[in-house]
Order: structure tokens, then sequence, then C-alpha cells
């Protein structure tokens, strides 16, 4: 049976196969598949020892959030996402250096993709959760440890539990809250693995 994914039509996305047009909906339903590829992806953050590992597991990660809120008609979050993802990319980019120029340079990319976000995010008081915690993470993400990054993203999850109840987004914040159990875990460990 030949099947097709066809281009996006408006907000939808189709699939022909054998002479049918099934929304994926219908079919296959694409939403439920970036959310569990997140969640999947973000966890394995938890095992990263490496600075790197996390962030490209980050990249991909943010990627299928971003996709998880396009395909829930949600373009706003989809494009903060993106940025976000698009700064773990630039974190990436640079070179490794415990140099004050490179530090500096670091935040200061991480303050500026900040305040984009805030600016197209804030439309009312509720928001400034949102906007918190993504200034959290990126500015963690830009100090170049993985324990560092994952502490950072453990605030931001609360910060996006609060925020997910009051919106309503309680599968979402369940899921949060299971990746900051996954990272806690995994910190303990590490802490555990020192002392020995």
């Amino acid at each position: 049976m030949l099947c097709l994914l066809t281009p996006i039509v408006g907000n939808k996305y189709f699939l022909y196969c054998h002479n049918h047009i099934y929304t994926l909906g219908q079919h296959l339903n694409l939403t439920y598949v970036f959310l569990f590829l997140w969640f999947t992806i973000t966890s394995l953050i938890g095992r990263s020892k490496k600075y790197k590992v996390a962030l490209i597991l980050n990249v991909i990660a943010t990627l299928n959030l971003s996709a998880y809120f396009y395909s829930l008609g949600l373009s706003l979050a989809s494009i903060i996402y993106l940025l976000g993802s698009c700064n773990s990319m630039a974190q990436l980019a640079m070179p490794a250096s415990n140099m004050k120029a490179n530090k500096i340079i670091r935040n200061f990319l991480a303050i500026v993709v900040s305040m984009i976000v805030s600016f197209l995010l804030y439309k009312e008081l509720l928001d400034l959760f949102p906007c918190l915690a993504f200034v959290t993470i990126r500015l963690c993400e830009a100090q170049q440890s993985a324990k560092i990054m994952k502490i950072g993203m453990i605030i931001g999850m609360i910060i996006w539990i609060f925020f997910g109840l009051l919106k309503g987004l309680y599968l979402m914040a369940l899921l949060q809250g299971l990746i900051i159990i996954i990272f806690y875990i995994f910190l303990k460990r590490e802490k555990d693995s020192h002392k020995a």
C-alpha cells in the first residue's frame, strides 16, 4: 500500500494512502509521538555527564517539543522552543574554554535569546512563569557544565509545572515532574559516586 505524507496544509498534516486521504489525527497522532520523543530524549540528558552530549540531546529534545506545540496549533510556543533549540546549537558551536571572554559571550547570547523570547511571550502576568523558566534554563546551559545545565532544567521545569497546572496542561506537567525525578536520581548517583 502506497502511503505519502503530503506537505503541511494549514496546521494539518495529511496522509495519502491508496486513494484515500486521512488527517494524521485519524491515522496516526503525531502530537503524542513528538511529546514522547521529547520526554525520552530529555530523560537521557539526566544520564549524560558530558556537557556537549547533554547539549546535543537538548537540541533534539527541544526541536521535538517545538514540533509538538506546532502540531497543537500553538505557533508562538513552537517558535519559542525553536529559539531555545537554536540557542543550544549556538552554545554547542562555541569553543569550549574557561576564558573570561568566552563565558561573557556565552552568557550574553543566553540573555539576548531570553530577552527576545520574553518579548514574544509576555502578554499577561501569568506569562512571567515561562519567561522565568526559559531564562533560567538558557543561563544554566551557558555555564559549560552538564550538572549545572541539569540543575537549571530542574528549576525551569518546576516553574513550568506551576504554569502547566494553572493552564490545564496536566500531561505536560506530569511528564516534567517525571523528568525532574529522573534528573534528581542521576544527580544523586553522580554525587554518591564522587564520594566513593
